[in-house]
């Protein structure tokens, strides 16, 4: 990724409350320019340069997830990033901010058809990376936070067998919605992505109750994160 030739970044967010941190910074966009998504902009400046930056509040799961990132690359996005709220499957802890280095759609299974589960026919990956410049930028800003392999599926995982199933079978760090998603439309498009997830629960039985108590906080750690990411990318290629 070159620094340099970054002018416009993307942020995909799921839900209304993780979205909330983008509304009380950006401007909003008008709802005509990227329907049916809620968009806002904001614009860095550093040392005559400028990036154009617009977050778009996707909905919940995998299709929302990569039509909004297919939307701002499709308007010019030559990066995209994502936060929201995960479940903690293994080696991390409620509280705990993690960036996802690969990822992985767990509901994806042509396992009947003879196919390992997870991989997609015909396609050149189906386990897909952050990318690494990317990575290494954000480590360097934040050098104690883990990196995790994120399974991606359309279920909210409160199910402590269910979470043995990802452990086993997909070596699962943390679990959510979006993310595999929004990095197959960017592994295809070419474009890099990086996501940065907070873990709201353990993924257990009781996993429900505390995103909940969570989400209803509003909390902006991975946003802040997201936009000091940002802010040193334009740096470096100022």
């Amino acid at each position: 990724m070159d620094c340099s030739k970054i002018h416009k970044a993307g942020i995909v967010v799921a839900d209304t409350q993780e979205f909330l941190p983008v509304k009380q910074s950006f401007h909003a966009v008008p709802p005509s320019r990227f329907l049916p998504f809620e968009a806002a902009e904001k614009t860095l400046e550093q040392n005559g340069k400028a990036l154009h930056i617009t977050a778009v509040r996707s909905g919940v799961g995998k299709v929302n997830a990569a039509s909004a990132a297919a939307f701002l690359i499709a308007f010019g996005a030559d990066l995209i990033l994502g936060y929201g709220l995960s479940g903690a499957v293994h080696n991390l802890r409620k509280g705990e901010t993690a960036f996802g280095e690969s990822y992985v759609e767990y509901d994806f299974d042509l396992s009947p058809l003879g196919y390992e589960a997870g991989v997609k026919p015909d396609q050149d990956a189906w386990l897909y990376h952050a990318d690494p410049d990317l990575m290494k930028l954000a480590l360097a800003l934040y050098p104690d936070v883990k990196k995790c392999h994120v399974a991606t599926g359309d279920r909210f995982v409160a199910d402590s067998a269910f979470q043995k199933t990802l452990i086993g079978g997909y070596d699962a760090v943390c679990c959510e919605m979006e993310s595999a998603a929004v990095a197959s439309v960017c592994h295809r498009s070419g474009v890099p992505f990086l996501a940065v997830r907070s873990m709201s629960d353990d993924a257990g039985d009781y996993a429900a109750e505390a995103y909940a108590a969570e989400n209803a906080r509003a909390e902006d750690t991975a946003f802040q994160m997201v936009m000091n990411i940002l802010t040193e990318a334009l740096r470096r290629g100022a």
